[in-house]
């Protein structure tokens, strides 16, 4: 588990995530319903800013 409060990267940056996160989207990178609904559940958090999610993933799929 890694440290999300500390100012070291090495202790909240978790490399073995990055890469699993990198081959899910990879993997599911034509999964329309998934993305779409990714893209619902990050609108309802406040805060989220999805713009340039939306932005490539228009530009790679032509919708």
């Amino acid at each position: 588990m890694y440290k999300v409060d500390s100012k070291i990267a090495e202790e909240f940056i978790d490399h073995q995530e990055i890469l699993d996160t990198l081959d899910y989207a990879r993997t599911h990178k034509s999964n329309r319903g998934l993305i779409e609904s990714l893209i619902d559940k990050a609108a309802r958090c406040k805060g989220c800013l999805i713009v340039k999610q939306l932005c490539y993933w228009n530009a790679t799929n032509r919708i």
